[in-house]
């Protein structure tokens, strides 16, 4: 059998082999599109079709707008890709 001496760590494996790889595509950022979607047009739709009061489509497009600025800066930073100095660049500290 192959056991380790007790005391002994385990042997370091490497998990990320491309750290900085260029990652996924548009596809990941479906669930977060169609969440601001949702959020931009059901409360329009709620009020156009009468689901509910004006006071409380209000409200709740108040919540809406604070998703929307969440999910909204997640999505932004995935698109426009960081621009590092070439000092601080990660790719030539850490690589």
């Amino acid at each position: 059998m192959n056991q380790r001496p007790p005391g002994r760590k385990p042997v370091y494996r490497l998990n990320n082999l491309q750290p900085f790889a260029s990652h996924g595509s548009w596809w990941h950022l479906a669930p977060h599109l169609g969440f601001i979607f949702l959020h931009v047009s059901l409360p329009v739709l709620a009020l156009w079709l009468g689901w509910a009061e004006p006071r409380l489509i209000f409200f709740n497009s108040i919540f809406s707008a604070l998703i929307i600025w969440i999910l909204g800066d997640l999505v932004l930073a995935v698109i426009i890709r960081p621009t590092w100095r070439s000092a601080m660049d990660p790719r030539q500290v850490y690589a």
